[in-house]
């Protein structure tokens, strides 16, 4: 009986987080069509188009030292544009043709003067 009470109490859980109510739907992909919440604390037409962005950029991913800040934009969107130009002048600079990966970037919401979330587009 007690194994049940537990079984039943997850599944629960599960039901309960992932039905249409909650918070966490709010967060998920696709929400944005259904006026959704992108993040914690701001709306998807904030965060897609109005938001300003720092935008960092590894030149290899296992290394954290070729992290660096390659531009400010408004906008996902523009955000992960200046990172793929800032990939693009890097390899013609040093004569490579290496891959881009969407993990190479990261946008980082800012708003007065505070880092507050981290988003790709």
């Amino acid at each position: 009986m007690k194994n049940f009470l537990i079984i039943g109490t997850i599944v629960g859980i599960f039901f309960y987080n992932t039905s249409s109510g909650t918070a966490s739907s709010n967060t998920e992909k696709g929400s944005c069509e259904k006026g959704g919440v992108y993040s914690k604390q701001f709306n998807c037409d904030y965060v897609y188009n109005k938001a300003t962005y720092d935008v960092y950029y590894w030149r290899y991913l296992n290394s954290d030292k070729s992290e660096r800040q390659v531009g400010t934009t408004v906008g996902l969107s523009a955000c992960r544009d200046t990172a793929i130009y800032a990939h693009r002048n890097a390899n013609r600079q040093m004569n490579q043709d290496l891959e881009w990966s969407e993990r190479m970037y990261v946008c980082m919401l800012t708003k007065d003067g505070r880092n507050l979330e981290k988003h790709r587009y």
